[in-house]
């Protein structure tokens, strides 16, 4: 039986021999004397072999997930040969805060400091700002990569540093990379800060009345005349950079005075003399940056105001701030709002 076993493997091979030979193909030869186990795989060889489907994919999978976990979660990239700002140190920042502060010192003058932020994966892709807070010979600067800001996402988060000295400018690229599967962990922390505003959540009382619900998505009181209330976010709205960043909602000529922090970055405000047309409008302005609420209680309006005379206007109604009674159940209502 042995015997007739050897004498078929030695035809079935000399078949085997006999095609190949004419092709004079090696591979072929030893594929074939190695699928009858003739010689022993190597090293080499088998890493050469094809493997099923189902091998493949895993082997695949396991690559992938190797890359993703060495896939850096800060990574700096200077773009440009010199370099007028050093970041501080980011490793230990907890990214599931969504909230990240993005820091550093000048290393020369620098007269001003433009962030661009890009992420082709969020729903807010692309913003581009110049720090309020930073002005010449400054030695410090902050920039708030916050999700709440719509500066910070799941995915790969990059952020273009652009520093201006004189007629130069150096760039440097910073990447921050929040993995997807964290994505769950940063919709909880935008939920609990993008609360939308609605007289359900809004409290009542006797001295403002009742929340009502205006028809372009803004809520008003009953007894405070000409409030609205809204969802609104400034990137960085501070007592320093008001005129600049509150611009980009007034869209007329205006002046503001006695502006108020309250709780340093959570809420302030602050009064606003503004032109509308022929006709002037005297406000006072709360923010929230923690609720992202924003209003305006109407104090008076009028006409006979130009924009020369605007500055003038403001000076005159800042001394009259204590004297509109609405004001106290307006700031009342604030305050409860705050809590």
């Amino acid at each position: 039986m042995k015997k007739t076993i050897n004498i078929l493997l030695i035809l079935f091979l000399a078949f085997l021999l006999s095609s190949c030979f004419g092709s004079n193909n090696d591979d072929q030869i030893n594929q074939a004397k190695k699928e009858l186990w003739v010689i022993e795989w190597d090293n080499d060889s088998w890493s050469n072999i094809w493997l099923p489907d189902e091998v493949q994919t895993d082997s695949d999978s396991l690559a992938e997930n190797e890359s993703e976990k060495q896939v850096e979660k800060i990574v700096i990239n200077p773009i440009s040969d010199e370099q007028f700002l050093e970041l501080d140190d980011l490793s230990s920042v907890d990214l599931s805060k969504a909230e990240i502060e993005i820091s550093g010192k000048t290393l020369t003058h620098v007269d001003k400091i433009i962030i661009t932020y890009e992420n082709t994966e969020s729903t807010f892709p692309i913003d581009v700002y110049t720090l309020q807070q930073f002005s010449a010979w400054s030695k410090t600067f902050l920039y708030r990569a916050f999700s709440k800001y719509k500066t910070f996402d799941y995915g790969r988060n990059v952020y273009t540093i652009e520093a201006y000295s004189g007629d130069q400018v150096s760039k440097m690229e910073l990447v921050i990379n929040y993995p997807k599967q964290e994505e769950k962990d940063l919709e909880q922390k935008v939920e609990q800060v993008s609360v939308q505003i609605s007289k359900d959540i809004l409290p009542t009382w006797w001295s403002y009345g009742n929340p009502i619900e205006l028809w372009n998505a803004k809520i008003t009181y009953s007894d405070l005349k000409w409030l609205e209330i809204e969802n609104y976010t400034f990137s960085e709205l501070t007592c320093e950079n008001l005129s600049a960043t509150i611009s980009e909602k007034l869209d007329w000529w205006f002046y503001w005075n006695t502006c108020r922090p309250i709780a340093t970055d959570k809420w302030l405000s602050f009064f606003v003399v503004r032109l509308d047309w022929d006709k002037y409008y005297y406000e006072k302005h709360y923010y929230i940056s923690e609720k992202w609420i924003y209003w305006v209680q109407e104090l008076e309006s009028w006409v006979w105001v130009t924009r020369e005379t605007l500055w003038e206007k403001n000076t005159e109604l800042k001394v009259k701030n204590s004297e509109y009674p609405i004001l106290k159940a307006s700031d009342d209502l604030f305050n409860e709002i705050v809590k």
